[in-house]
């Protein structure tokens, strides 16, 4: 990417010109990336709404958090379609997801963002992820200085979540003020955003409940999405299953378990290990293939080196990822237990939706209470050992069950999390937000 410089709207809506949505966030995967990026949830309110040719601006970080890698040290600005801009603002880099370089990297982004964004014309409202907290504030502040609305996005329960984690070894008198400054920078954006929306109801009540102020009818949830890809071509089939040909996975003859996602410290792989361990004897054809990687990767794989059901491709993406998506049995959510995740319905179980796949998940909360009323997904208890084991055997016992759940997750997906209703509620929500000004 390259900087240019500052322009006006393009889109129209009505015949008439308009002043942009403006979408803030960091860490997504970004158009820019390649033609196999998976974009998440701002990139694809993003790319649907240049297709509707709706003006829109979206501001992010130049560093790759998924790759951990500067896409450009520099500020940088390009156009995306005819009612599109992309802008890239520069930031350090870290390499922990949870470590105090990291909260760095995000209080420089957010001086970033003010440096920039007063070069741009204003826009008719922003939505901004949080966390994190410093762009948060950043934006809220900026906004109301400017009387333009700002609505917060929560997607995840900062600082609580990361608290522990960061500040472990610190002095304990330092981590007290540390949270209260953290805590005191998240209530006051929170407070004074415009609206606030969240993935799920239970993340709006917290983060109301750490604003100090009650629900309206602007303070909405808007669950994740997953972008559907167009069917595969024969050549990118043919490549998606000779990939897996290559790693040792007959796609027609095994029974494939996967899991696509950061082996990272947020999911717990023991249990899955213990159950492909105990499952070899009495189905040779099961194959766990766990995709993905992350600072556990080499630990987890050093951990079932013996175990030749286990396999760790690394990071799949394109038609390989499609096709074992289209041919597993069943999708993995091994989440280690949370208040962020027991509130949320996280990205993973979504794309697994999509696909028509049963979730094979360790979590209570949001995520059991969908399963459980739709019958889309077995819980494992992750603290007994052999549960999993147990959850799997039965899975693969019963294909009459599998078949059903299968059809019940993807008309699931269809009925709540399909990425165009969920733009259409996003824009009424802003004109909704914008009408109370």
């Amino acid at each position: 990417m390259t900087a240019t410089a500052p322009r006006e709207g393009t889109g129209r809506e009505g015949g008439e010109a308009s002043p942009p949505l403006w979408l803030v966030t960091t860490g997504e995967p970004l158009p820019v990336d390649g033609p196999d990026t998976r974009l998440l949830r701002t990139g694809i309110f993003f790319q649907e709404l240049v297709q509707r040719g709706v003006p829109v601006h979206w501001w992010t970080t130049a560093f790759d958090h998924a790759h951990r890698r500067h896409r450009t040290r520099d500020f940088a600005s390009q156009d995306v379609g005819d009612s599109g801009r992309l802008s890239l603002l520069p930031s350090p880099g870290y390499g922990a997801s949870v470590s105090l370089r990291r909260l760095w990297d995000h209080r420089v982004a957010a001086k970033a963002f003010l440096r920039h964004a007063r070069n741009e014309p204003a826009p008719a409202i922003v939505y901004c992820a949080y966390p994190t907290i410093a762009m948060s504030r950043s934006v809220v502040a900026w906004g109301r200085a400017r009387g333009i609305p700002v609505v917060l996005d929560v997607r995840d329960l900062w600082p609580d979540v990361i608290w522990d984690t960061v500040f472990s070894g610190v002095n304990g008198r330092i981590r007290a003020s540390a949270l209260a400054t953290l805590r005191g920078s998240a209530s006051w954006a929170l407070r004074n955003a415009s609206a606030v929306i969240g993935l799920t109801d239970e993340y709006v009540d917290w983060a109301l409940e750490l604003a100090g102020r009650e629900r309206t009818g602007l303070d909405i949830a808007l669950p994740v999405t997953y972008q559907e890809h167009e069917p595969l071509r024969g050549e990118e089939r043919d490549a998606g299953c000779r990939f897996w040909k290559e790693h040792g996975v007959e796609l027609g003859n095994h029974q494939v378990v996967c899991f696509l996602g950061t082996v990272g410290r947020q999911f717990d792989f023991g249990p899955i290990l213990d159950a492909a361990r105990a499952l070899a004897a009495d189905f040779p054809a099961l194959r766990f293939v766990l995709c993905g990687q992350g600072e556990g990767l080499e630990e987890a794989r050093a951990a079932s080196s013996r175990l030749e059901n286990v396999l760790w491709p690394g990071w799949v993406d394109g038609p390989a990822r499609q096709i074992l998506l289209e041919r597993a049995v069943a999708g993995l959510a091994p989440y280690v237990p949370s208040e962020n995740f027991r509130r949320n319905l996280p990205n993973k179980p979504v794309e697994y939706f999509a696909n028509g796949l049963p979730v094979l998940y360790s979590l209570d909360g949001v995520l059991h209470r969908t399963c459980t009323e739709h019958d889309c997904g077995v819980r494992y208890d992750p603290s007994s050992a052999g549960d999993l084991r147990g959850v799997v055997a039965r899975l693969l016992g019963d294909p009459a069950h599998r078949d059903r759940m299968s059809r019940n997750a993807r008309d699931l997906f269809v009925a709540r999390f399909r990425s165009g209703a969920l733009t259409d509620t996003l824009l009424d929500h802003a004109r909704a937000v914008r009408g109370t000004r």
